[in-house]
């Protein structure tokens, strides 16, 4: 009943750690007993509404789906051609990577971004929370275009200070 051979160590591991199995007895049991008390796990996650295949598709994946680790490789293939490139790798291990970096890319929510921002935007201004969505919009499109399975956050009208457009269309009403 193994799909791809991994997710049922992966159930008695999570057992294991839970304390609803004795990881030792299943590898000192016999060939059987290991047998059935995979059996219990998979069908122990099954009721439990888990999709084995998918937890261990996202654990394989895990390492290389991070925002730190796509806009790594963003930067290398990307930041030669940029001037802005030391400023752009400024601003992401400051203000990206400590909070949503290790985070996988689908499970960053607009509500994240928009309190990601705030803060940074309570802390260092509304311009500076611009050029750290700025280059977060670029990252995460620059992703979509190479991922089937991607789908951004963020949406348009999420910048936090006004445009040089807007001040300069007040300045000649006023």
């Amino acid at each position: 009943m193994k799909l791809d051979g991994k997710y049922l160590p992966l159930e008695t591991e999570r057992e294991a750690k839970n304390g609803n199995g004795d990881k030792h007895e299943r590898e000192t049991g016999s060939p059987l007993d290991n047998a059935k008390a995979e059996a219990i796990a998979a069908r122990n996650a099954v009721t439990a509404g888990r999709d084995q295949l998918t937890e261990c598709c996202k654990k394989t994946t895990s390492a290389t789906n991070t925002l730190q680790t796509i806009a790594e490789d963003y930067m290398k293939r990307e930041g030669k051609k940029l001037k802005s490139r030391y400023e752009r790798e400024r601003i992401l291990k400051k203000y990206i990577y400590p909070k949503l970096g290790p985070r996988q890319i689908d499970e960053i929510r607009r509500h994240d971004v928009v309190t990601h921002m705030d803060k940074i935007e309570d802390e260092n201004g509304a311009v500076m929370a611009d050029h750290v969505l700025a280059i977060l919009r670029k990252v995460l499109n620059w992703h979509g275009a190479r991922s089937d399975e991607s789908k951004s956050p963020l949406v348009k009208g999420m910048n936090r200070a006004a445009s040089t457009a807007a001040h300069v269309k007040g300045a000649h009403m006023a």
